[in-house]
């Protein structure tokens, strides 16, 4: 941190300290309303806040805005950003070597009184000696009057003149600003039917999810889902006939069996949207959200196949058999494309008690899945989900 900056830093703590205290505004209850007699709340509306907002009889202010925004927006400045009252800053523009610039509108609480300033203080350089280009620097003398604040003043350039001899160790001081969480984590618990099948099966599902956000209302991510269901089997039979050449007739049936496992998993791909309906002045929202997804699923299957013989004479009398040959199939893992999508609503809740912090998700709705590639049912039902936003 250089002079300059060093002198305008301490010049904005002593404008603080030098600054008349003032009777704070009222502060809203816990439902965002001032509880003040009905006489004095146009006034105070009209003092402490900017326009617009509800609960003012005017309906002409609305909620305070934090005084780090003046701060924020002169960060990347040599100057200092300061919220003042007017008559504080017209005092400050007559001081020699003080520079004062009225900054922006709306980045300071307490109403139009009050306005945000960039405070800064004159730099004068000599060159001096010119065969060897040094450098002499001047430092503007403020000269102030009164008794109480010449006092202050030469308590500042006392303490200024220590940090100019000490070496420069000092790291530089950033503001750390909230930023709009972008990311979350989410659990949705289903139950799903299967409505293509004949005998209708139910199956529970379970997503668990990673979400990043683009934009205002679109989300990207990855999750994973797990299909847990009944372990089903499914029979097909073929029957066929040879006339041997004694003159009995040969018959068999075939029967092939397909075994799936109830539970199967995977991964995949989601694209959501999220449009909030109702928004509170804490940051609470209610929204309705659409999402929609491809996943690859993993499952096991296994098999049987059986032929059951017998031989008989002419006349249909069964002189040999029945006889049954089974070839059992082993386990294998099969590879299904599933397609997930649905609908609902939600609540977002901050936890940091403004509407950029992070915040518990929960959400309500409808889904539907079909998988191709198991015997390509379609599902339907509701879902509840959860999650936190960071």
């Amino acid at each position: 941190m250089n002079i300059k900056q060093t002198l305008t830093y301490g010049l904005a703590a002593l404008t603080l300290a030098l600054t008349p205290a003032r009777a704070a505004p009222p502060q809203p209850n816990a439902q965002g309303r001032i509880c003040l007699p009905p006489a004095e709340l146009e006034r105070v509306c009209r003092e402490n806040y900017c326009p617009p907002a509800p609960d003012c009889p005017s309906k002409v202010a609305a909620p305070r805005i934090p005084r780090s925004k003046c701060a924020d927006h002169y960060k990347e400045s040599t100057g200092v950003g300061i919220c003042l009252h007017t008559d504080d800053a017209e005092r400050l523009s007559s001081l020699e070597g003080v520079i004062l610039e009225k900054g922006p509108d709306n980045l300071c609480p307490w109403g139009g009184n009050y306005h945000c300033y960039e405070l800064d203080v004159e730099k004068v350089k000599e060159y001096v000696d010119r065969p060897v280009d040094r450098v002499v620097e001047k430092r503007v003398e403020v000269k102030v009057t009164d008794p109480a604040t010449q006092q202050s003043l030469e308590e500042a350039r006392r303490r200024i003149k220590e940090l100019e001899g000490r070496k420069p160790t000092s790291t530089p001081v950033y503001v750390v600003t909230p930023q709009k969480p972008g990311n979350e984590v989410t659990v949705d618990f289903g139950g799903l039917a299967n409505v293509t099948a004949d005998d209708v099966t139910d199956a529970a599902n379970i997503r668990v999810g990673y979400h990043h956000a683009l934009g205002k209302y679109f989300l990207l991510g990855v999750e994973g889902m797990f299909l847990l269901g009944k372990d089903s089997t499914k029979q097909s039979f073929s029957n066929g006939q040879e006339l041997l050449p004694d003159g009995n007739r040969k018959s068999w049936t075939d029967t092939t069996s397909t075994e799936r496992d109830g539970f199967s998993g995977g991964v995949g791909g989601v694209l959501g949207v999220r449009v909030p309906f109702v928004e509170l002045d804490d940051g609470t929202q209610f929204y309705v959200h659409a999402d929609g997804g491809l996943y690859a699923l993993f499952g096991k299957v296994s098999g049987d196949k059986k032929r059951t013989t017998d031989l008989s004479l002419p006349d249909g009398t069964v002189f040999m058999g029945p006889k049954t040959i089974s070839e059992p199939q082993p386990k294998e893992i099969e590879v299904m494309l599933g397609v997930m999508a649905g609908l609902g609503v939600g609540v977002r809740l901050p936890l940091g008690g403004y509407p950029d912090s992070p915040a518990f998700i929960g959400n309500a709705g409808v889904q539907y899945l079909f998988i191709r590639g198991k015997d390509n049912p379609h599902y339907v039902g509701g879902k509840l989900g959860m999650g936190l936003e960071f």
